[in-house]
């Protein structure tokens, strides 16, 4: 739950299906003598299924390739290239992401099977310059650790994603880099991890680099001379489809920048089209063999797909995803970078395999696609079964439509949408697509038409009046209440609860948690995820997560006279995890917001303030968890205007400015644009001038939670709630009333990084203000 692998989970899978979790279904497995007179028309049907869905969640272009037995078959649909009218077919090349992770797996296992490296061999072996920030876990790291994502790092996206870095200045960041965790502790999934084992097998090789490598060993002997891993390579080829985004605002597609991927290679940069890829497929289901050549050894390669590590409730293994389908053993990875997706999906048992290849970022076709082409191939009567069933609650429909409300995952208040479509009952997903359910099983669950995998249960008073809705995927569960119903239960007694509120620390994520009270409920805070409610106690006291019956929480109390809340063991699938406590209790003698905020402001200067024309912070940046230093400048004036630099080096710069209402940014993880809405709203809470102001006059919500320890400073706690985006906390020290830090969480090229500013000195300098700061962020 707070591995940081389930915020992926929570934002990648939930909802948006873009991982594959089998869920063992009902209908029986086709025999094989049924499947070969009629498998070219259930391709047929599963392309039109495939179109179809490719229009309604806004594709504009997409190819499968599909191995089945000893037959090919290709599909190609929509724009390669919008304003060219450029079509896609079966040779258009796509960004294949980081489906080329199980391509790098299987080079290495060629150099296992020839002797030339080993898979639980040190990294440092083939890198001697290899260090980590503990020497200890840096002389434990193996090469099957990087390719299952256990080594203990951190995503490092800053390291790669959109700077100029060479490989050598990223291996440098990387041995500075704290870890999050021990190896071999958890999941962590490392683009960085892969190119490491890039760098090392081309070096066992005897390669000059790693696009040596998989061209001499891999793309020419599958004749997928053609494929690129090169930026420039890709750029030259009259073939290779042009990415997008979908604005769901303007419904318009945007052209998205191919991404330069060179030094990042291994973990995600070969193009290559369906055709190509159904070379790899072949070679994958034949065990190592291609046209009659042996190119992995059988044994080695099916090393690559034995699970090594739990990951999002399924197995990772090297480059791989290991579930099942209907009980079948299955294979899976996706793919996604700037303007594309991707999936690859092998059923070994089944002599079945796909590649499915879009041009359009973060679509859901690519996890969708799933249940259409395996029914649609493997079921008993192709992939429009379920669409066929009645369903025999459709009288009662009208109970259960209307809007529910989502706070969950990535969304924040989301409306949920539940209406009639197409005569069956659905459910309307933001940003994504409407969702036809299927009718209730025995247990009241309705699965999606698309995929058995996500379900939907109605919740209903004694009464029967539908309160909520529950989504129910992969073992969990979450809620969204139905707009303007009262929902039942029983509001958690804040005296009750008062000793357990509070922080606590987890050593393993490197956050204080927080026990408060959300709702009525008494719930836990995890930085960088979600708050997680929690139900009332058992008979033996567990607290049990809403979202899941096997995670929860003990309270544990010391021993004598004045007893008190030391820890609590948070236990999540059977592992125990204590978690001591770093706050004091919050007392009843904590000041109002009204009172903190006059003591500030006479700290800080009184009525000189409404004469302060602007503040100029400049600080340096520490990314403990990328391993890399910056300095930072910013200049905000009173009536809103800001302008702020950011300087890596070569791991890049950014540039933020606003006019007090809208903020413009160029930063080497995103295309230079305005930034508006939400995340506007969040700049601006995050302000040097904010905390010189009344927190009462904004748009949101001041809370004074606790006391704590702070950087060396017995602190007050302030969290600031708003109507939309992440809470943010300031820590003010609690004689000299002056801020001492500052806590927020930020999104950076789709990854969640939190942000703590220490303030570490204030001086005034001509007439304006310089603040002294040190930054510290963390990614989670």
């Amino acid at each position: 739950m707070f591995s940081g692998r389930d915020v992926r989970v929570f934002r990648g899978v939930v909802l948006a299906l873009a991982a594959a979790l089998g869920v063992a279904g009902l209908a029986p497995m086709a025999h094989a003598e049924d499947r070969a007179a009629s498998s070219e028309e259930r391709f047929d049907a599963v392309s039109q299924r495939l179109d179809r869905l490719c229009e309604e969640n806004h594709a504009p272009g997409m190819a499968i390739g599909v191995v089945w037995g000893e037959d090919v078959f290709l599909h190609a649909f929509g724009m390669a290239d919008i304003d060219a009218a450029r079509a896609v077919d079966p040779d258009t090349r796509f960004a294949i992401g980081s489906t080329t992770k199980a391509m790098t797996s299987a080079l290495i296992a060629q150099l296992v099977a020839a002797g030339k490296m080993e898979w639980d061999e040190p990294v440092r072996t083939h890198i001697p310059g290899f260090r980590l920030s503990d020497p200890e876990a840096a002389a434990a790291v193996t090469i099957r650790d990087l390719l299952c994502h256990r080594a203990g790092l951190a995503s490092l996206p800053m390291l790669w994603y959109g700077t100029e870095a060479t490989p050598e200045q990223i291996l440098e960041a990387v041995g500075r880099a704290e870890l999050l965790s021990p190896v071999r502790a958890e999941f962590r999934y490392s683009n960085v991890s892969y190119m490491l084992a890039g760098m090392a097998a081309a070096n066992a090789g005897g390669a000059s680099s790693w696009h040596e490598l998989i061209r001499e060993r891999l793309l020419i002997p599958l004749e997928m001379e053609g494929a690129t891993t090169t930026h420039s390579a890709a750029l030259a080829d009259p073939r290779q489809a042009v990415g997008y985004k979908w604005d769901e605002d303007a419904e318009t597609f945007e052209t998205r920048p191919l991404r330069r991927l060179d030094v990042i290679a291994p973990a995600g940069a070969v193009n290559a089209s369906a055709r190509e890829m159904t070379h790899w497929l072949r070679m994958l289901l034949d065990r190592g063999e291609y046209a009659g050549e042996r190119i992995v050894d059988e044994e080695t390669l099916e090393q690559t797909w034995a699970p090594q590590i739990d990951a999002f409730g399924v197995e990772y293994a090297l480059g791989w995803l290991v579930t099942e389908w209907r009980g079948r053993p299955m294979l899976t990875h996706t793919g996604g970078i700037d303007g594309f997706s991707a999936i690859v999906v092998v059923m070994p048992d089944d002599a079945l395999a796909y590649a499915m290849l879009v041009n359009r970022e973060q679509a859901t076709i690519t996890g969708l696609s799933q249940s259409v082409v395996l029914e649609g191939l493997l079921g008993e009567s192709g992939a429009e079964v379920a669409a066929s069933e009645a369903d025999p609650t459709s009288g009662d429909w009208s109970r259960l439509t209307g809007t529910y409300i989502a706070n969950f995952a990535h969304f924040s208040d989301a409306r949920l949408e539940v209406l009639v479509s197409d005569g069956r009952l659905a459910i309307d997903i933001p940003g994504q697509m409407v969702y036809q359910l299927a009718a209730p099983d025995e247990e009241g669950n309705r699965a999606f038409l698309v995929t058995d995998e996500v379900r939907v249960r109605f919740n209903e008073t004694d009464d029967g009046e539908v309160y909520s809705l529950t989504l129910l995927q992969a073992g969990y569960r979450f809620e969204a209440p139905r707009e303007g119903v009262e929902q039942p239960g029983t509001p958690v007694d804040v005296a009750g609860v008062r000793a357990y509120l509070g922080s606590y620390r987890f050593d393993a994520l490197g956050v204080d948690v927080e026990i408060l009270i959300e709702d009525d409920r008494l719930a836990i805070d995890v930085p960088g995820q979600t708050t997680y409610p929690l139900r009332s106690p058992d008979e033996e006291g567990r607290w049990v997560f809403e979202v899941k019956d096997s995670i929860w929480v003990l309270f544990n109390e010391s021993d004598g006279p004045e007893a008190r809340v030391d820890s609590i063991t948070l236990v999540q699938d059977g592992q125990e995890t204590v978690l001591d406590r770093v706050g004091e209790t919050p007392g009843a003698d904590l000041p109002s917001v009204a009172a903190l905020t006059a003591s500030m402001r006479e700290a800080m200067g009184g009525d000189a303030l409404d004469a302060l024309r602007g503040v100029r912070l400049e600080g340096e940046v520490r990314v403990v968890h990328q391993g890399i230093t910056g300095r930072i400048e910013t200049l905000e004036m009173a009536d809103g205007r800001s302008r702020s630099t950011r300087d890596f080096g070569a791991f890049g710069e950014g540039l933020t400015i606003s006019d007090g209402r809208r903020i413009w940014v160029d930063a080497p993880y995103e295309p230079a644009g305005v930034v508006e809405g939400e995340l506007a709203i969040m700049a601006r809470r995050d302000g040097l001038l904010y905390w010189m102001t009344d927190w009462r006059t904004w748009e949101g919500r001041a809370v004074i939670e606790d006391r704590v320890g702070v950087e060396g400073h017995d602190a007050l706690r302030i969290r600031l709630d708003s109507e939309s985006g992440e809470p943010a906390t300031w820590f003010v020290d609690a004689e000299s009333m002056l801020p001492v830090a500052h806590r927020s969480v930020s999104y950076a090229g789709g990854h969640s990084v939190e942000i703590t500013v220490r303030f570490d000195d204030y001086e005034p300098a001509g007439g304006v203000d310089t603040v002294l700061a040190i930054f510290t962020l963390s990614a989670l």
